[in-house]
C-alpha cells in the first residue's frame, strides 16, 4: 500500500485509456474486501466479513473511481449469505456522486436497474460436517452521471460515528438546547470509541423542594447495536431533533419524563464497517441476560443505566431501533403478556395485562402513515430470551419494544406507497414516535383509560399470525425468516468450499485455500482496489487513532473465527 512505507497500492491506472474501475473501502464505515474485473466493463465484488467473524456480510460501503459517463456497469456481490432481501423486491443500492453534490446539491440518491438476487455457485460450509450450501449474489447495473467522479456506493444512507460526533456539536452549541440535553460518556468501547448517552428533560421547578418534587418517569432509546443498521440512525436523529425542540409537545414531554437515550450502542462496529457485530465478534444483542464488563461494555452500562433508573423513578418504555433487511413497511416486535411465566423475571416487575403491549403500537400506526401494525409481532420464543426487547422487558418495564425499519420502503397500503423510504421519512418516524409517547403514556389517569380503551378495540380487531417470521409467504426463508432481534441469520461459516480447478495443461486439479471471505478469483481478473481514501463525502473523518488497523484484514483473508451464534 503507497502510505509512506514503500508498498505498491492494489491497482494503479495503467494509461489513459485505461477503463478500469478504481475501487476503495478504507474509511469509516467502508466495507469491500476485494474487487475484480471480469469481463469489459463487468466486476465482481466481495464484501468483508464482520471482524473477528466468519460471516455477516450485508453492509457494504465503497468509493469508485475513474469511471466513463453514460457506460453500462454491472456488478455482482458475490458473498451474501440470506436466502431472502428486499433486493428481490424493488430495493436499489444508494449513491453519492461528488461532482453532482458540489455543482448541484445532489446528496444520496438510489441507483441501479436490472436488479436480481439469487442463489449463485459458489458453496460455502457451516462446519466440518455440516452441509454445503450455496452463496447469494446481487447484481446490478448502473450508468455514472460524470467520467472520471468520485463516487460512493452503499447499501443504506450512511451514518457514521463521526457524523454522530457532529450532531452532537451541532446540539451543544445552542446554549438553550445545552439547558435541556446533557452528553455524558457511558462507558468507552473496547477501540476506545466513545458511547454517548444523552439525558434530555426540562430542568425542575426551583420553587418546589427537591425532595417534595415527584421523580419523573423514564423513556429509554437506543439504537445501532447492529452497526449495518443505519436507518436506525436517522430514526433516532428526528426523535433527537423532536425532543430537543420547542413546540408545544416537546416541551410538554419534557416536563413529564426524563429521555435516556443511547445513540450508538456498537461504535466500533460502525467505524469498522460491520454489518451486525463488534470488535469481539459477537452480536452485542445476544448479550442482554449477562453482559460481560471487559467484552460488551456498551450492554453492560446499559443494563446498569436503566436498573438505576428503575430503581430510582421508574421505566415508562424502551425502544431498540433497528433496520430490516426482508419485510417492507415500518413495525415493532413486542412482548405478549401470555410468555410471561416462561422464563423469569425480576422481583420487581408485575405481570403485564393480556394485550397491553400492543396500544403503543397501535397508536403509533395512527401516528405514522409509514407503520404497519399488522406487520408487528408479539412472541417470545427461547432463541430471543437475550435479546434487549426481553430482557427489558423482564426486568424494566411492561412497555419493551423492537422498532424495525424497512431498508426499502412501504408497500401499497402506507406511505410513501410502493416506493423507498427517505432520510426524511426515517427521521419522520423519530417524530412519530416522540408524538405517541405524547398520546399514550403522558395524560392523566381519565383521560389515560379512555386512551387504552379506544386502543384496546383497536388491537382487538387485528388478528395477528400465530407464529414471528419474518418471511412473506411463497419466500424462501419464510418460515426460518430473519429479524434484527433475533439470531437465525446463517452468517456464521466455518469453511468455504470451492470447486477444484482444472490445468487444462496438466490435467491436474486445483483447488483453493480455505478462505473466510471468498474469493472469485479468474485468470483475466485484475484486482482494483485503490490507496487509502481521503474522507468520504461531507469531509468524514476515519476515526484511525482509535480502531485497530485494518492492514491485517487485507493482508490475512482468514479473520478469527467467532463464537458460534
Amino acid at each position: 500500500r503507497a502510505r509512506g512505507g514503500g508498498e505498491e497500492p492494489f491497482y494503479k491506472v495503467q494509461s489513459e485509456g485505461d477503463r478500469t474501475l478504481v475501487f476503495e473501502s478504507l474509511f469509516e464505515s467502508g466495507n469491500l474486501y476485494q474487487a475484480y474485473k471480469t469481463g469489459e466493463e463487468e466486476y465482481e465484488l466481495v464484501l468483508k466479513n464482520d471482524y473477528n467473524t466468519n460471516g455477516h456480510t450485508q453492509w457494504y460501503y465503497f468509493r469508485v473511481a475513474n469511471m466513463k459517463k453514460d457506460v453500462v456497469y454491472r456488478f455482482s456481490i458475490i458473498n451474501f449469505y440470506k436466502r431472502s432481501s428486499m433486493y428481490s423486491r424493488g430495493l436499489r443500492p444508494v449513491l453519492y456522486s461528488q461532482k453532482d453534490a458540489a455543482a448541484t446539491q445532489i446528496g444520496w440518491h438510489r441507483v441501479g436497474d436490472d436488479i436480481t438476487y439469487k442463489k449463485n455457485d459458489l458453496p460455502y460450509q457451516k462446519g466440518e460436517n455440516g452441509p454445503v450450501k450455496s452463496f447469494f449474489s446481487l447484481q446490478f447495473s448502473l450508468k455514472f452521471p460524470h467520467s472520471n467522479d468520485l463516487c460512493y456506493m452503499a447499501h443504506c444512507y450512511p451514518y457514521t460515528y463521526s457524523d454522530l460526533q457532529r450532531y452532537f456539536t451541532v446540539l451543544e452549541s445552542d446554549s438553550e438546547v445545552r439547558k435541556i440535553c446533557r452528553r455524558r460518556i457511558l462507558c468507552r468501547s473496547l477501540a476506545g470509541n466513545r458511547c454517548d448517552l444523552l439525558t434530555i428533560t426540562n430542568p425542575r421547578d426551583v420553587s418546589i423542594a427537591e425532595e417534595d418534587e415527584p421523580k419523573k418517569p423514564c423513556v429509554v432509546l437506543s439504537a445501532r447495536i447492529h452497526p449495518g443498521e443505519t436507518n436506525a440512525s436517522w430514526m433516532m436523529k428526528g426523535a433527537i431533533d423532536y425532543l430537543t425542540g420547542w413546540s408545544d409537545g416537546a416541551k410538554e414531554l419534557r416536563d413529564k419524563f426524563v429521555f435516556k437515550i443511547v445513540p450508538m450502542l456498537n461504535p466500533d462496529g460502525v467505524v469498522n464497517g460491520n454489518y451486525r457485530t463488534g470488535l469481539a465478534g459477537v452480536d452485542l444483542n445476544r448479550k442482554w441476560k449477562a453482559p460481560k464488563k471487559d467484552l460488551h461494555p456498551s450492554v453492560y452500562y446499559m443494563k446498569e443505566m436503566m436498573e438505576r433508573q428503575r430503581d430510582e423513578r421508574k421505566i415508562i418504555l424502551f425502544v431498540d431501533l433497528h433496520g430490516h433487511s426482508v419485510k417492507r413497511n415500518i413495525f415493532i416486535y413486542g412482548c405478549d403478556a401470555k410468555f410471561w411465566s416462561a422464563a423469569a423475571n425480576h422481583e420487581s416487575r408485575d405481570e403485564p395485562p393480556n394485550l397491553s403491549s400492543r396500544l403503543f403500537p397501535a397508536q403509533l400506526a395512527n401516528a405514522a402513515q409509514a407503520f404497519s401494525f399488522n406487520d408487528c409481532r408479539f412472541h417470545v420464543k427461547r432463541r430471543k430470551e437475550n435479546t434487549g426487547r426481553v430482557v427489558a422487558w423482564r426486568q424494566f418495564t411492561n412497555n419493551s419494544y423492537t422498532l424495525e425499519a424497512s431498508f426499502g420502503g412501504a408497500d401499497a397500503e402506507h406511505a410513501p406507497a410502493e416506493t423507498h423510504f427517505s432520510i426524511a421519512d426515517y427521521e419522520k418516524l423519530g417524530h412519530g414516535l416522540c408524538t405517541t409517547i405524547l398520546a399514550v403514556l403522558s395524560g392523566d389517569e381519565k383521560a389515560q383509560a379512555e386512551m387504552e380503551l379506544t386502543l384496546m378495540k383497536q388491537v382487538e380487531a387485528f388478528v395477528l399470525p400465530d407464529d414471528d417470521s419474518d418471511g412473506e409467504e411463497g419466500d424462501e426463508g419464510a418460515k426460518g425468516g430473519f429479524s434484527s432481534d433475533d439470531d437465525s441469520d446463517d452468517d456464521t461459516v466455518a469453511t468455504i468450499v470451492l470447486p477444484p480447478k482444472v490445468d487444462k495443461d496438466k490435467g491436474k486439479a486445483k483447488s483453493k485455500a480455505k478462505n473466510t471471505s471468498p474469493s472469485r478469483k479468474k485468470p483475466e481478473a485484475k484486482k482494483a482496489t485503490q490507496e487509502e481514501a481521503p474522507p468520504p463525502p461531507v469531509e468524514r473523518e476515519a476515526r484511525q487513532r482509535e480502531t485497530p488497523s485494518r492492514d491485517a484484514l487485507r493482508a490475512d483473508p482468514s479473520p478469527a473465527k467467532g463464537d458460534d451464534r
